[in-house]
């Protein structure tokens, strides 16, 4: 009976070394662009560069336990019609990103999100996985004059809906 329970302990340790911790998120700045997002753990300061057309692109990352968090936010040279030509064109954003993230198969565009602190936002999902079997998930948010992309990559999808879906949706575009 006394190896039962030093068996029940040793299996419960050992669950409990390899369960998920949950990150404390911190609003984080996204450079001087005015938007915010939440990450899981300290994050560098956001790196800017231009795109073709003068667009600001500011990304940073981070990591937390095995996985990585991404973020890409555009700031467009020039802004939109409308918020319907806005979905479209992160859809051709996010396509352009999964080359450059060698995706290899995707679940599909789930479309017609919406952001509950950004009425004129609007939001797509997708499921990926990379070349080296990584599973990718992809979130975006467009308006008239911003893009944002979030990806949260790892060997697993995450395990916790409800945390990703803190970084997922934690995003706050400037003026928010």
């Amino acid at each position: 009976m006394r190896q039962f329970f030093t068996v029940l302990f040793v299996v419960a340790l050992c669950t409990f070394s390899r369960a998920q911790k949950t990150p404390k998120f911190e609003k984080t700045p996204i450079g001087n662009s005015g938007a915010y997002v939440y990450m899981p753990a300290k994050t560098e300061p956001a790196e800017l560069t231009y795109s073709e057309d003068k667009s600001k692109v500011y990304t940073m990352n981070t990591e937390f336990d095995d996985y990585l968090y991404d973020v890409v936010f555009v700031e467009l040279a020039e802004p939109l019609e409308s918020e319907a030509i806005a979905e479209g064109i992160l859809i051709e954003y996010i396509d352009y990103l999964k080359t450059v993230l060698e995706t290899k198969e995707c679940a599909g565009y789930g479309k017609g999100r919406t952001l509950s602190t950004h009425n004129g936002a609007r939001g797509v999902i997708d499921y990926c996985k990379d070349s080296d079997n990584y599973e990718l998930q992809i979130t975006g948010w467009a308006d008239k004059k911003y893009l944002a992309v979030l990806i949260i990559t790892g060997e697993h999808q995450y395990p916790n809906p409800s945390v990703s879906d803190i970084f997922f949706k934690g995003i706050r575009f400037p003026g928010d």
